[in-house]
């Protein structure tokens, strides 16, 4: 598709119409009356939420609302959600029961490599969920169900012959550059820190800047348990459900990646809850998610796999947050993320796994 909308103002009912057409969705009649319900922006997107309405010989099931999300330029962030929707999502919908699955429908999609735009056309849960109220975290229930719907993602693309084509496996290289890049970052971090930063805890970051924990290395590089993650599975990035007996969706996927489930497990709790919380549900949702695994087919990971997988996550997590660190980022994005992962660090006794 050429045509990219970049205003709220270009949702056009000619333009929905050819839209749902190209991507197979609308094989009869057309779009005939568009109201625009209401317009968020953030730093990375502007959000559209629809009323849409179909001449006679369009099909009953044709949705009447739709999400749209119009991206802002960015060489990343849109066409990696594109490519959910276009590839990733598809695959899983061939033989994955629609009530299962852990996204919402995806009407159309597209990017334009030169404008660095990208837009998406999703399905309107606004009737049946709700986003959550951050900085609160989600409910044990919800949790539960977060939990279980990375499981099942995580469970379909364990070790899945066809990762290497979507994202490209990770190399020695790759993961040797990131780490050289990361001691390159720390500098920045601590800069920005100053005298807030200890140096005991300097001297932590220091050594997990310094490379990966060996066993994860060599499993990463073997591509022993390695999945497709969201990797930016906070609270925020969810819709939770009106009614109990309906499932959590994940939203958000311009960041997914090739890498080890727990991470997304690490970066949920690890990253974001204080120690109390973690106390009373963490290990019960570890239990859950590896249950989940096994019962979605991923065989030959035990319990014990899964709690050092974790432990090795929170080490991960940390790494991305400061060896990823960019000048000029705000400390809201960074600041208490790196300091409960910091405490989950010392009380899952990561440094050890260091030293491996």
């Amino acid at each position: 598709m050429s045509f990219i909308p970049t205003d709220p103002t270009q949702l056009t009912a000619d333009w929905l119409t050819e839209t749902l057409r190209s991507h197979g969705r609308l094989l009869q009649g057309a779009v005939t009356a568009v109201e625009q319900m209401a317009v968020t922006s953030s730093y990375v997107a502007t959000h559209v939420w629809l009323a849409l309405g179909y001449s006679a010989d369009a099909p009953a099931h044709m949705p009447v609302r739709l999400f749209v999300k119009l991206s802002q330029e960015h060489p990343e962030l849109g066409p990696k959600e594109v490519e959910f929707y276009s590839r990733v999502a598809p695959q899983m919908a061939e033989t994955t029961p629609t009530s299962s699955l852990p996204f919402v429908v995806c009407y159309g999609s597209g990017y334009h490599p030169e404008s660095l735009r990208a837009f998406l056309l999703l399905e309107d849960l606004s009737d049946s969920h709700v986003p959550g109220e951050r900085p609160l975290p989600p409910t044990a229930l919800h949790c539960q169900q977060i939990v279980e719907g990375l499981a099942r993602l995580h469970a379909f693309w364990w070790e899945h012959p066809r990762l290497d084509d979507l994202s490209g496996l990770p190399t020695r290289a790759s993961v040797e550059r990131l780490i050289t890049d990361a001691q390159k970052n720390l500098s920045d971090f601590v800069d920005v820190q100053g005298d807030r930063l200890s140096v005991e805890r300097r001297a932590i970051l220091e050594r997990v800047c310094s490379g990966w924990p060996p066993r994860r290395k060599e499993r990463t590089l073997a591509g022993a348990g390695l999945t497709l993650v969201h990797r930016d599975a906070h609270a925020g990035n969810f819709l939770y459900p009106r009614n109990s007996s309906q499932r959590v969706q994940m939203i958000d996927w311009d960041a997914w990646r090739v890498q080890m489930g727990s991470d997304d497990l690490a970066y949920f709790m690890a990253a974001h809850w204080y120690p109390d919380l973690r106390a009373r549900w963490e290990m019960a949702l570890l239990r859950r998610y590896h249950a989940g695994l096994s019962a979605w087919g991923v065989e030959n990971y035990t319990w014990d796999d899964c709690l050092l997988d974790y432990r090795e996550s929170i080490i991960r997590t940390l790494f991305t947050f400061v060896g990823g660190y960019r000048k000029g980022r705000p400390p809201a994005l960074w600041w208490e993320r790196v300091e409960k992962l910091l405490m989950a660090y010392d009380e899952w006794h990561c440094t050890e796994l260091l030293h491996s």
